[in-house]
């Protein structure tokens, strides 16, 4: 059985609050890292919708032919 998102979710948030709670790093750094990390899971995000909406305008042509 697959976990629920939004435990999932919920999760994912706690472990990276943890993290950051116990690294002891100056907030400036933290700030630093975390833009970096949203950068990157934005780019992978915006690669991953261009792809679903090029399949799904495809499928929308072929239901149409």
């Amino acid at each position: 059985m697959d976990k629920p998102l939004s435990i999932a979710i919920e999760e994912i948030k706690q472990s990276l609050v943890t993290t950051i709670n116990e690294s002891g790093l100056h907030p400036y750094i933290l700030d630093s890292i975390i833009g970096n990390i949203y950068n990157e899971v934005h780019m992978v995000y915006m690669q991953q919708m261009q792809k679903e909406k090029k399949e799904y305008n495809e499928k929308l042509k072929e239901s149409a032919e």
